[in-house]
């Protein structure tokens, strides 16, 4: 789900969440520095915030990203994919 998290954060502004020279400064970030929300719509702030949650026992299941964005008025996911996923 994390890495789901990047990568939707990275289609919506262009740029990857985290920065660093190397492997050991991207870590340093991602441990030390929330990434940037304020450019986002309002309806992938919970997204992200959910994917990208850095306990990962409070970081969002498939099932609960699911669950939210069937709330989004104008996408409906349960026309789209009506299954549930097994976790």
């Amino acid at each position: 789900m994390w890495a789901l998290g990047i990568t939707f954060y990275y289609i919506l502004t262009g740029d990857v969440p985290f920065h660093g020279k190397d492997v050991k400064t991207i870590f340093k970030d991602i441990l030390t520095r929330d990434p940037d929300f304020s450019s986002l719509p309002p309806e992938a702030l919970p997204i992200l915030e959910g994917l990208l949650n850095k306990n990962y026992e409070q970081r969002w299941t498939a099932q609960q990203l699911l669950d939210y964005i069937a709330t989004i008025e104008y996408l409906n996911i349960n026309q789209i994919l009506p299954i549930k996923i097994a976790v």
